[in-house]
């Protein structure tokens, strides 16, 4: 379950570095990645607290509990969105308000 994790975590653009830049030991992620170690709940938590991620999403790779099911397109624009800057996220909203309001969707 734990390389699960990892593989997650890359998804979300979180890799060695930033585990390390985090407080995370660089030992134990590539112990974990080669199999020869596991993360324990208390290291999961951690990890779910300090990156905002919820453990669905570390385990799952997505929100299973989530209300609305996103479909696979909806998932990766998600993901890709997560990753953008402040300021590039709020001029991809702008992108999108105006391709509503040309297609009268607002």
């Amino acid at each position: 379950m734990s390389k699960i994790i990892i593989e997650n975590l890359l998804k979300m653009n979180i890799d060695r570095q930033k585990m390390i830049a985090n407080g995370f030991k660089a030992q134990k992620y590539d112990d974990v990645l080669r199999g020869h170690s596991s993360y324990k709940l208390d290291d999961i938590i951690k990890i779910s607290e300090k990156f905002r991620l919820t453990l669905d999403y570390l385990v799952y790779g997505k929100e299973k509990n989530s209300i609305i099911e996103l479909t696979e397109v909806e998932q990766k624009m998600l993901l890709a969105f997560r990753k953008l800057s402040d300021e590039d996220k709020l001029i991809e909203i702008g992108r999108c308000e105006a391709i509503l309001e040309r297609n009268n969707l607002k």
